[in-house]
């Protein structure tokens, strides 16, 4: 409402608003750095956390595995790791003092994967 209010005055003298024209290319700014973009497949970055999940117990069998999440949390305990078949969820199979406990987390939210 307030811009009807800042424009009604200058139609109220019976000046019209200037055409905006576009800029012509050789007047576009471009960025000095380009930051690199890589698009990855879901389904080849959940192989390649279940690949490197799968060579960390082969390697270091009694390594304590951690996946830490987008959102700050992290999975643990891990047991098996089972990737979908569409590739965009893993299954993660954790063992708790309830027991098992199940749990299915998309590709887009794992940050990365932390071995201690």
């Amino acid at each position: 409402m307030k811009y009807l209010f800042l424009l009604l005055p200058l139609f109220a003298f019976g000046q019209s608003l200037p055409n905006p024209t576009p800029p012509s290319p050789t007047t576009l700014v471009m960025p000095r750095e380009i930051s690199p973009i890589m698009l990855i497949d879901p389904k080849t970055r959940a192989s390649d956390f279940v690949q490197a999940y799968a060579l960390v117990m082969k390697e270091k069998a009694g390594a304590k595995v951690i996946f830490k999440l987008m959102n700050g949390s992290e999975l643990s305990n891990i047991m098996e790791l089972t990737l979908m078949p569409g590739g965009s969820l893993i299954l993660f199979k954790q063992s708790t003092t309830q027991g098992i406990l199940y749990t299915f987390e998309k590709i887009e939210n794992i940050d990365t994967l932390i071995v201690q």
